[in-house]
């Protein structure tokens, strides 16, 4: 039996920040606008991460940190975490072309 290691798990789906913060936006009954109000981020700018479209920066992970009490790092966490999977998903994704295109040429 093969024992299947935590690196080699590929997600289905990556977690953007964005969603991690709308979540928590919901569980306060915030909206986005008061948000960005406390923060000084431009609206549109915040929903964009919320919608997962942007990315956080430091900046705005610390303008965070000081309004809703999230460590900025754990944002940042979350944010390059959601990239390193991308990244891993993109790979299995062409990984299983190859597969595809081997199989076909045997079938």
């Amino acid at each position: 039996m093969n024992k299947i290691k935590l690196k080699d798990i590929v997600p289905f789906k990556a977690v953007h920040v964005g969603e991690i913060l709308k979540d928590e936006l919901r569980a306060r009954g915030m909206r986005q606008s008061e948000l960005a109000l406390l923060t000084g981020i431009h609206k549109p700018i915040l929903n964009d991460i919320i919608k997962g479209k942007r990315s956080i920066t430091p900046e705005m992970a610390l303008l965070i940190e000081s309004a809703m009490d999230i460590p900025a790092k754990m944002l940042m966490n979350f944010q390059v975490d959601y990239e390193l999977d991308c990244a891993r998903i993109n790979e299995r994704v062409i990984k299983q072309k190859q597969y595809l295109e081997i199989w076909k040429t045997h079938y």
